[in-house]
């Protein structure tokens, strides 16, 4: 194989390998969008509940905000961008 031959094969090889990885990252993160936005919803019906049993108190309509809130950036970081931040081995 002649060196001209060598670099366009690696050049491929890298090309593919991009491809792949770009599928993958973008399955992680439909993947990850998928679980945040369920226990998001999750979490939404509990607070709902929480609010009809505290008789939407003020207290209990600011502490179930912050932890719906917290508890959707939280499983966003866990599940969308810690993945996505994982690097694979290079070549």
């Amino acid at each position: 194989m002649r060196e001209s031959e060598r670099r366009i094969a690696r050049r491929r090889l890298r090309e593919l390998v991009r491809r792949v990885r770009r599928r993958w990252r973008v399955r992680l993160l439909v993947r990850g969008l998928a679980w945040t936005g369920a226990i998001s919803a999750a979490v939404l019906l509990l607070a709902a509940v929480g609010l009809e049993r505290a008789r939407y108190a003020p207290e209990a309509v600011v502490w179930l905000r912050a932890l719906t809130w917290g508890t959707v950036a939280a499983s966003f970081l866990y599940f969308v961008v810690r993945p996505l931040l994982r690097r694979g081995d290079e070549i």
